[in-house]
């Protein structure tokens, strides 16, 4: 929720911006390939802390459910840069990520 307004609002206005000047600069594309890595690791690590499967989830399955979560964080982002906030606060935002990786894991 840092992101929903200023100073880390402009931050992730200028991320986006990065990420667009990305596809015109492979320096860049290079740059964010691997800050995106390292981004996409930490998801797995917090998902796979963050799940109470029993026995513990395969890779695959934390693979996806992590993809999930970044995908849905990434609009969440989107949607403060476009000045039109789709989760106001931060209990929502954890309870809507754990909706969605209890749903994940129901299947």
């Amino acid at each position: 929720m840092f992101s929903a307004t200023d100073p880390g609002l402009t931050r992730a206005r200028a991320r986006h911006e990065l990420a667009l000047a990305a596809r015109r600069d492979p320096d860049l594309a290079a740059t964010m390939s691997k800050v995106t890595t390292q981004i996409y690791g930490l998801a797995r690590d917090v998902v796979a802390g963050w799940t109470d499967d029993r026995p513990p989830a395969d890779v695959e399955t934390i693979e996806e459910r992590a993809v999930t979560v970044l995908t849905y964080v990434s609009g969440v982002m989107l949607s403060f840069v476009y000045g039109w906030p789709a989760v106001t606060d931060a209990h929502d935002l954890d309870r809507h990520i754990r909706a969605m990786l209890s749903g994940l894991a129901a299947q």
